[in-house]
């Protein structure tokens, strides 16, 4: 039996980014993050390489210990296809929804093609950037308490806040050309349903920065002090599924929703939604529906699982929120 060893950090890295092309809905929070890793990556270390190797992961992610894991090459070869399995069933077994409703925000990634930057009488500072990505510019305004938020989008572009600025409260055009091509993320959180188009109506937060785990901290913290007016989530309408229930088992089958496969696992009073090797929802053992981000044909995909509920003889109370 041929064998081989990769160091922790490699293995560290592969597993993460199997989780990011998933979609698999882990924690920005940090602290929540360590927890769910510590819970999650040895578990894969068990399933593809061996339950011995699991306290090598779990010594990495607390302390950082660096040490080989050893790897069967049938097994590591199917490195992929056994990871994924193992993302599913933890999904369904280990997964706690978050503080703050899935669904009720997301976060996005853009591209500058162009910054402007102005600050008027009241000294309210305007930061609107074009994107690559958005048909029309980003606008950001920040009282002049705020202007660190600016200072240190612009110290992660790789300028000094204190050159940047012309003395009219503009950026000078160097600084622009330099900031051609960066990237930052911005949150959106739902503000009301509405019922005339049958979408929710998204409003945009605002801070902007490089770093994603940052944006979604402001955020969280705004949350929790009463500080973001207008985050609506309980206004979200709800979708309630029920499954007959599969006690102690696993059960995957799929339906067909333009052309896609529609895939549904389930364990006990939950279910994982994937579609092209991405989680797009969860139910949860209260059976509502949660959407995993911005996801295409919900009112199809509801028509998919009523008709999977109905070969089980089971319920789906489908609300107008699709």
């Amino acid at each position: 039996m041929s064998t081989f060893l990769k160091d922790v950090a490699v293995v560290y890295r592969r597993i993460s980014m199997i989780a990011r092309e998933l979609g698999l809905p882990l924690s920005l929070d940090k602290d929540m993050r360590k927890e769910q890793e510590l819970s999650l990556f040895p578990m894969v270390i068990s399933e593809v390489a061996s339950p011995n190797y699991s306290t090598v992961m779990k010594q990495y992610l607390l302390r950082g210990i660096m040490a080989p894991i050893r790897f069967r090459i049938e097994d590591y070869s199917a490195f992929q296809s056994l990871t994924k399995d193992c993302m599913i069933r933890w999904f369904l077994q280990k997964f706690i929804l978050p503080d703050l409703p899935l669904g009720s925000y997301f976060l996005l990634s853009r591209t500058v093609t162009h910054v402007e930057l102005h600050r008027d009488e009241k000294r309210l500072w305007q930061l609107t950037l074009q994107t690559k990505e958005e048909r029309y510019p980003l606008s950001f305004p920040f009282l002049n308490t705020q202007r660190f938020i600016i200072d240190d989008l612009l110290c992660d572009w790789g300028l000094n806040p204190e050159m940047a600025y012309s003395k009219e409260g503009t950026l000078r055009t160097e600084s622009t050309e330099r900031i051609v091509g960066k990237r930052f993320f911005y949150l959106k959180f739902f503000h009301r349903y509405d019922a005339v188009h049958n979408r929710g109506v998204f409003w945009k937060y605002r801070y902007v920065s490089t770093d994603i785990g940052r944006v979604f901290g402001n955020f969280q913290q705004g949350v929790e002090k009463g500080y973001v007016r207008g985050y609506s989530p309980d206004l979200i309408p709800k979708n309630t599924v029920s499954f007959f229930r599969h006690s102690g088992l696993f059960k995957h089958s799929w339906r067909t929703v333009d052309n896609k496969r529609l895939h549904i696992y389930r364990y006990n009073h939950k279910a994982a939604l994937m579609v092209e090797n991405r989680f797009v929802g969860f139910i949860d053992s209260d059976s509502q529906l949660y959407w995993l981000g911005r996801v295409p044909n919900k009112s199809k995909m509801i028509e998919a699982l009523l008709r999977e509920s109905k070969s089980e003889g089971s319920l789906i109370q489908p609300s107008l929120f699709n």
